[in-house]
C-alpha cells in the first residue's frame, strides 16, 4: 500500500460531487472503501513492524517509527505493540460511527444486507488486527503480569466476534465468509 502513488478518492455521496454546501458526513459509496484501505495500511505497518523485516527504505524515511534496525530478527518490544494497539483504537475510533458499533445495523439487518456486510466485515478487520498483535502475549499473562493488557483485550475481542456470529445477520447467506476472518 506504500506504493500508491495516487490520491484517494473523496468521500462524498455521487449528488454531493463538485457541489459545495453543508458538510455533514453521512455514508457514501465510497465510506467502506475507504475505511478498508486505512485499516489495510495499518495492517501493513503491524505487519512489517511487528512480523516482519522492515525494508531499508522505510527505515531510513522515518527512523523513529520503526524500532528495530532493517531485517532484524530481534522481536520486537511490547511497548511497540503497545503502540500499535493504539494505533488500532485512534483508527476505530476516527471512522464514521455506523463502523464502530454492531449495534447500528439495528434489529433489522435484512432491510440492508449487503451496508450490514460492510459494517461487519470492518469490524471483524480491527477484531483480526488485535488478536494479531496480543495472541503471542496472551498466554504469557499468566506467569508475568505485564501481558494482562494482551490477554483482556483477546478475551475481549473474542467476546466481540462472538456477538457478532450471534447476530441475526449471521443467519444470512453469505455468513460464512466472516469465518476466515476470524480464524
Amino acid at each position: 500500500m506504500r506504493d500508491i502513488d495516487t490520491r484517494l478518492p473523496l468521500d462524498l455521496p455521487d449528488e454531493k460531487m463538485g457541489f459545495e454546501g453543508d458538510s455533514v458526513q453521512q455514508e457514501s459509496e465510497m465510506t467502506s472503501l475507504l475505511c478498508r484501505i486505512r485499516i489495510a495500511q495499518l495492517a501493513e505497518t503491524i505487519s512489517d513492524e511487528a512480523f516482519g523485516c522492515v525494508a531499508s527504505s522505510t527505515v531510513s524515511k522515518s527512523p523513529s517509527s520503526h524500532p528495530r534496525p532493517p531485517h532484524s530478527l530481534e522481536p520486537v518490544a511490547y511497548s511497540r505493540i503497545l503502540e500499535l494497539d493504539r494505533q488500532v483504537n485512534d483508527l476505530e475510533a476516527d471512522m464514521p460511527a455506523i463502523y464502530r458499533d454492531d449495534a447500528s445495523v439495528g434489529a433489522e439487518p435484512r432491510k440492508d444486507p449487503l451496508r450490514a456486510l460492510r459494517i461487519f466485515m470492518i469490524q471483524l478487520a480491527f477484531c483480526q488486527e488485535r488478536l494479531r498483535l496480543h495472541r503471542p502475549y496472551q498466554t504469557r499473562s499468566a506467569v508475568d503480569e505485564t501481558f494482562v493488557y494482551s490477554r483482556d483485550v483477546c478475551l475481549e475481542t473474542a467476546r466481540q466476534i462472538l456477538r457478532i456470529h450471534a447476530s441475526p445477520l449471521c443467519v444470512a447467506p453469505w455468513a460464512g465468509l466472516n469465518y476466515k476472518v476470524s480464524s
